[in-house]
């Protein structure tokens, strides 16, 4: 496989070419957590129809959608309006060196709802090759928000060249006892890696080096999108680092099998990886996906002790990257002071907790990711988590962090 052995690297003073906009409550929290951890080589930007969510974050650059800066009520429309709005603040900001566009927003809300597709919408009017990073709502938070975001993702969908959707509810059966502000964080965390695991691919220098136009063969037009990384040590840390990428539990639904395109890129600590390796990665890879186009880098981290991989796939069938594997949501109701409890079962066991904070620490990339689905089964009814002896602001906490 024949590789440019020159490295793509941007000069420092040149301006970065990625930039990441944060739409929404959820959005603008989850950037404001990127530009704290840092990626290498971005700009950050946050767009709000609440103007007071944008004065606390430190985020320099800002956009304020619409004129009142009174919020989107969690109205969809309204958050498209106010978009629409202010069109020519955004296109005037992406059409100054940007060839990369990352789109993070919380989906079921107001802003981040209405407002995402517009957005996706003049980057691609301007030919940016643009990555969404989405999440869907818990269910506890009801159907008439689960619904909101099904219908917001799709429109996203048919304005970004890739599509990542994370499902919050996982985060339930992963992390069961997990308190629900740290539900959040732990949200923040997983929108960090994946925008982190991707851009840092064309911003961080390697010895056989992915360039943007690597990123682009892979990412442009491609629909729905596959991401992991996975972090191995030991005698076989090759394809265990692999397959824990392939398989990790966070980010997606759809099964690696089918994939026309793999960009696979491989950080190794002080012990290089082997000839040998290597080509295990690749025919595992060939394996799993029925033969796609494989474009590899790999490069020298010496925070790290064994193999740490970072994978993204494409070009799967159309109807394999809409149904969602076995998804079945469950309810059994309850009276109004007692919340539904819900079993979700999506077709493979995942890692412990212990395995999943391991690689939670893992320097540079993601922890792991998987799978996604943007057609799955309605929830149905579910009772919404909202007690009645607490105040409208403890409530509405829930809900600050979507709209």
């Amino acid at each position: 496989m024949d590789k440019k052995s020159f490295e793509f690297i941007l000069p420092a003073s040149d301006p970065p070419i990625i930039k990441v906009i944060g739409i929404g409550g959820g959005g603008c929290n989850a950037v404001k957590h990127m530009f704290d951890k840092g990626i290498k080589g971005v700009d950050f930007v946050i767009c709000n129809t609440d103007l007071q969510v944008l004065e606390t974050n430190p985020i320099p650059i800002k956009i304020k959608l619409g004129a009142s800066g009174l919020g989107a009520g969690s109205k969809p429309e309204v958050g498209k309006k106010a978009a629409e709005e202010s069109i020519e603040e955004i296109r005037n900001l992406l059409k100054n060196n940007t060839k990369m566009l990352f789109i993070t927003a919380g989906m079921g809300g107001g802003t981040g709802t209405g407002a995402a597709p517009v957005i996706a919408n003049i980057a691609k009017e301007l030919d940016i090759l643009t990555v969404a990073i989405v999440t869907t709502p818990f269910m506890f938070e009801g159907n008439i928000r689960y619904q909101q975001a099904m219908t917001g993702i799709e429109e996203l969908r048919n304005n970004v060249d890739a599509l990542l959707v994370i499902h919050n509810e996982k985060l339930f059966e992963l992390y069961p006892d997990l308190k629900i502000s740290n539900a959040f964080s732990k949200v923040d965390d997983i929108l960090l890696t994946a925008a982190k695991g991707i851009a840092e691919i064309i911003t961080v220098p390697g010895i056989v080096n992915v360039d943007f136009e690597d990123v682009k063969t892979v990412i442009k037009d491609s629909g729905i999108a596959l991401m992991g990384t996975g972090y191995a040590e030991g005698e076989n840390r090759a394809i265990e680092s692999l397959e824990s990428a392939i398989h990790s539990p966070l980010l997606s639904e759809i099964a690696i099998t089918g994939a026309q395109n793999v960009l696979l890129y491989i950080s190794y600590g002080s012990d290089e990886l082997t000839i040998k390796e290597f080509k295990e990665m690749t025919s595992y890879l060939q394996n799993e996906t029925g033969g796609a186009n494989v474009i590899w880098g790999n490069s020298h981290n010496p925070e790290l002790n064994g193999v740490q991989v970072t994978i993204i796939a494409t070009g799967f069938n159309p109807t394999q990257s809409t149904t969602i594997k076995s998804q079945k949501y469950e309810n059994t109701y309850c009276d109004d002071s007692k919340v539904a409890e819900q079993k979700i079962g999506y077709g493979r066991n995942y890692r412990d907790d212990e395995e999943l904070e391991k690689l939670e620490n893992i320097p540079a990339y993601i922890r792991k990711g998987k799978k996604i689905n943007i057609n799955a089964p309605s929830p149905g009814n579910i009772a919404i988590n909202i007690n009645k002896d607490k105040t409208i602001s403890e409530n509405n906490y829930l809900y600050k962090h979507v709209d």
